[in-house]
């Protein structure tokens, strides 16, 4: 005898993936007609189940989410289509090319995210870098209470 999982879920798996691009678990478990505590346990029970979420989760939305990003942190063109009313009728007089400026803040959050070592507010210093500047300050220090610097 087949029961609630083989029954309400498993027919859904391909439905699953496109719902988990948008949805959260609790609105797919609703659209599957089943409690939120059903579907949780179902997660845990089934790994079909919980790869279909996976695959609904983690590509199409991701790359969609990537190159909008991208695109606004590098800037981008759109084209604009102006409409008037002339003698009571809608028409295009012209389409202009708009470009869209980089986003300063969208290019250093990539930036930071993509190449942290490289792109960090706060960059460690070498050891080596720290002991040079401590002996130059010492040196310093030793000159302006009149001692002789090597």
């Amino acid at each position: 005898m087949a029961g609630k999982y083989e029954l309400q879920v498993e027919p859904h798996i391909e439905d699953i993936k496109e719902w988990a691009k948008t949805a959260t678990d609790k609105e797919i478990a609703e659209a599957l007609n089943i409690s939120y505590a059903s579907f949780k346990n179902y997660k845990k029970k089934h790994a079909v189940l919980r790869g279909a979420l996976l695959a609904g989760r983690t590509t199409e939305p991701n790359m969609e989410v990537l190159g909008a990003f991208h695109k606004r942190a590098t800037g981008y063109e759109i084209k604009e289509t102006v409409k008037e009313r002339i003698e009571g009728k809608l028409i295009i007089t012209k389409e202009v090319i708009k470009e869209i400026p980089p986003d300063v803040e969208a290019g250093k959050f990539w930036l930071k995210n993509r190449m942290p070592e490289d792109f960090k507010d706060k960059h460690d210093l070498q050891h080596s870098m720290i002991e040079e500047e401590q002996s130059k300050l010492d040196d310093l220090v030793r000159q302006m209470c009149g001692e002789e610097v090597e």
